[in-house]
């Protein structure tokens, strides 16, 4: 073997044992990449004849909190999309409320989007999602655009989900 073979075998071995030692120290392994915020599912996908709205178009989940801290008001982006993949809608909804198949059929549309919005000057009362835990969400497009064949679901934003005492609580 040449000198400058062996030069070059050692640094090998040196890189390689300066990288196993980093990756591998002390018995742990590599710290996992960070993952995403929230993870969604939507469960369901559906069309809801409403006499007062129209057409509604109807997308359900969850949405399953990957922090290490409770947050509140999860802001979730629902687009409706052509076969081609672009954007033909969307809508913004808070995971929390949600409306019943009856009150989709049957509620003025004002009456709807304010049963989709958290009651109370408390909003992460009722929305409050503890780390790992789900909360569901619900997307209701009014008169769907033709054409929409698919659709993507994105959390965009939340709120530290620290929920404040009721008036007159008592801390025990």
């Amino acid at each position: 073997m040449t000198r400058w073979k062996l030069v070059g075998l050692i640094f090998a071995v040196a890189a390689l044992a300066v990288w196993f030692l980093v990756i591998f120290r002390g018995g742990g392994q590599a710290p996992a990449p960070k993952g995403p915020e929230f993870t969604l599912a939507a469960s369901k996908a559906y069309n809801v004849e409403n006499p007062h709205a129209g057409t509604l178009y109807v997308i359900e989940g969850t949405a399953t909190n990957n922090m290490d801290s409770a947050r509140c008001r999860i802001q979730i982006k629902a687009s409706l999309l052509d076969a081609g993949g672009k954007e033909l809608a969307q809508e913004e909804a808070l995971a929390g409320p949600v409306a019943s198949i009856s009150e989709l059929k049957f509620l003025g549309w004002d009456e709807l989007r304010g049963k989709l919005v958290p009651n109370g000057d408390d909003p992460c009362r009722a929305t409050s999602v503890s780390p790992g835990a789900s909360v569901p969400f619900m997307a209701v497009f009014r008169r769907p655009p033709a054409g929409a064949a698919t659709y993507s679901v994105s959390a965009t934003g939340s709120t530290s989900g620290a929920v404040s005492k009721a008036p007159g609580a008592n801390p025990k």
